[in-house]
């Protein structure tokens, strides 16, 4: 395994790592900035597992999967807009 292969694995399970603490996190407190940061790591979490589970059955995505994967790709810039939305204010006139 090379060092670039080792940091994006790295990278990858601390993705779902986070998804995980952030979730248990928003469950105790269901404040929005936790709910919007599940929702943000969620997401990617269901692209990083869905990116392991096509590798290692060696198995080419669909178009419908390929559709959702795309879909959640372009989310992500979204949900990263609701969150800045909760923790920054913007002053009105």
């Amino acid at each position: 395994m090379s060092a670039d292969s080792l940091l994006q694995l790295l990278t990858q399970v601390l993705f779902v790592l986070v998804f995980i603490v952030v979730t248990a996190k928003a469950v105790r407190r269901p404040w929005p900035a936790h709910r919007d940061t599940a929702w943000l790591f969620g997401v990617a979490s269901l692209l990083v597992v869905e990116g392991w589970i096509t590798s290692k059955l060696r198995v080419t995505p669909g178009p419908l999967l390929a559709a959702v994967s795309s879909s959640l790709l372009i989310a992500l810039p979204y949900l990263l807009l609701r969150l800045v939305d909760d923790f920054g204010g913007v002053r009105g006139w």
